[in-house]
C-alpha cells in the first residue's frame, strides 16, 4: 500500500493514461525498475490492435483527477485493485501485483498471461472510480463461479480481449477453469440455463444474458463506444446487441397458448428497439 508522498519518487506516469502510474508501493522487490518497464510496455500491449484494452485505458485516463496506481507485490500470486483512498496522495485505486504475473513465470491457466491480469485488474479499477456495484454475490447455475458481478465483467471483458488477440484458450469463470463447449461460443454462452427443479431457489432463466444486460447498463459508454465493436471470434456483448431487437420481439411475444391481439404494440416495440439499436452502431453512445 502506497503511504505517502516520498513513495511516489519513482513513480512514472503512463503516457497515454497519465493517471495511470506505476510506483514503488512500500514492498520492497529486488528490481523495481525492470517490473516498471515491463508494466509499461504492457500497459501498451494492452491498447493495441483491440478496442476494450483501448477503450479501459481511454476512459481511465480521462478521469484524471482519479489515480490508479500499480505497484508491485512480492508475494507470488497476488493481483488485486484495492481503494486506497489516502488524502496525502488522492483519490487513487491501487494495483499491487506480483512481480512473477508481471515476469510472465506465475499461473499458467487461462486469464493469466501478464497483460490479461493488468487489463482484469484495470477493469475492477474502472468500475471502482465509477461507483459500479461489483460486489453483489454471484453463482450463476450450473458452475459458474464468478463469486460478484465485478469478477463476471472482469472475466468476460478480458476473455474478450484475448479473442480480439487471437488467443483460444480462454478463462471460465473466477477458478482457474478454461471456458469449453456450448458456452465458448457467442450464443452458447448467452442463452445458457439451467433446471429450476434442480437448485430449488429462483434463478434467472438467462442468467448470463441479464448480466450482460446489467453490463450495458452500468458501464455503457465502454460497452458502446468499445467493446461492441470488437471484433474476435468470442464476443458475447456485440452478439446480445446484434441480436436485442430480435431477442426483444421474442420476448414479447405470447406464450404458447395465448393469444396477442396487440399486433401494433409489439410491432412498435420492436421497432423502437431496432432504431436505437442503428443509431447507436452509427452514432456510439451518448451521454
Amino acid at each position: 500500500m502506497l503511504e505517502n508522498n516520498t513513495t511516489m519518487s519513482n513513480s512514472v506516469s503512463f503516457i497515454y493514461a497519465p493517471n495511470i502510474i506505476v510506483a514503488p508501493g512500500t514492498k520492497y522487490v529486488d528490481d523495481f525498475e525492470d517490473f516498471q518497464k515491463r508494466v509499461l510496455s504492457l500497459l501498451a500491449d494492452i491498447m493495441k490492435a483491440n478496442w476494450t484494452g483501448l477503450g479501459i485505458i481511454n476512459l481511465i485516463g480521462q478521469t484524471s483527477n482519479k489515480k490508479v496506481i500499480i505497484t508491485p507485490d512480492p508475494i507470488n500470486g497476488n493481483a488485486c485493485a484495492e481503494d486506497r483512498r489516502n488524502p496525502s496522495w488522492g483519490n487513487a485505486i491501487e494495483i499491487p501485483i506480483s512481480v512473477e504475473y508481471v515476469k510472465g513465470t506465475g499461473k499458467k491457466s487461462p486469464g493469466f498471461m501478464p497483460d490479461e491480469i493488468i487489463l482484469h485488474e484495470l477493469i475492477h479499477a474502472y468500475f471502482m472510480h465509477h461507483g459500479a456495484k461489483q460486489d453483489m454475490a454471484l453463482f450463476v447455475p450450473p458452475n459458474f463461479y464468478y463469486h460478484t458481478f465485478g469478477e463476471f465483467a472482469a472475466i468476460l471483458l478480458t476473455n474478450i480481449y484475448m479473442s480480439a488477440k487471437g488467443r483460444q484458450v480462454l478463462r471460465r469463470d473466477h477458478t482457474e477453469g478454461q471456458l469449453t463447449g456450448m458456452c465458448s461460443h457467442d450464443e452458447g454462452f448467452l442463452i445458457l440455463h439451467a433446471d429450476p427443479n434442480q437448485f430449488g431457489y429462483p434463478y434467472s432463466q438467462f442468467p448470463h444474458e441479464k448480466l450482460i444486460w446489467n453490463l450495458t447498463e452500468q458501464a455503457p459508454e465502454l460497452i458502446f463506444n468499445y467493446v461492441r465493436h470488437e471484433n474476435g471470434v468470442f464476443n458475447p456483448v456485440r452478439y446480445y446487441l446484434n441480436t436485442l431487437p430480435e431477442r426483444r420481439l421474442r420476448e414479447l411475444r405470447p406464450r404458447s397458448g395465448e393469444v396477442f391481439h396487440r399486433t401494433d404494440e409489439l410491432e412498435g416495440e420492436a421497432m423502437k428497439f431496432l432504431r436505437e439499436a442503428e443509431r447507436v452502431e452509427k452514432e456510439g453512445w451518448t451521454k
